[in-house]
């Protein structure tokens, strides 16, 4: 039960991120998001949050009764699939995307 919430929270968390990068990368993004000062903090949040879920998720899995390797790729397995599941599932969504502003 713990490593399924663990999944559940890295997904909820790269939701989160692709939806802030969605608006970023938009050309209407309010222009308050082009503050350092803005982002930067966002950027920090989510390298600490997306660090403890990954986390949080390989040490759950080394509670599972495989074995070390088996625990090593189930967890390895989850991260993959939950970041490719939830690009498949914006790109199907949204499309491509817009451009990267430059």
């Amino acid at each position: 039960m713990v490593f399924l919430l663990s999944v559940v929270a890295l997904a909820v968390v790269e939701v989160a991120f692709m939806t802030v990068q969605r608006v970023y990368c938009s050309p209407a993004r309010p222009k308050w998001l082009d503050n350092e000062p803005v982002v930067m903090p966002v950027s920090v949040a989510f390298t600490g949050v997306f660090a403890a879920s990954i986390g949080a998720v390989v040490a759950t899995s080394l509670d599972l009764p495989l074995g070390l390797w088996g625990d090593i790729g189930v967890s390895l397995a989850a991260i993959v699939m939950i970041v490719l599941i939830v690009w498949a599932g914006f790109r199907l969504v949204a499309g491509r995307g817009p451009a990267v502003p430059r």
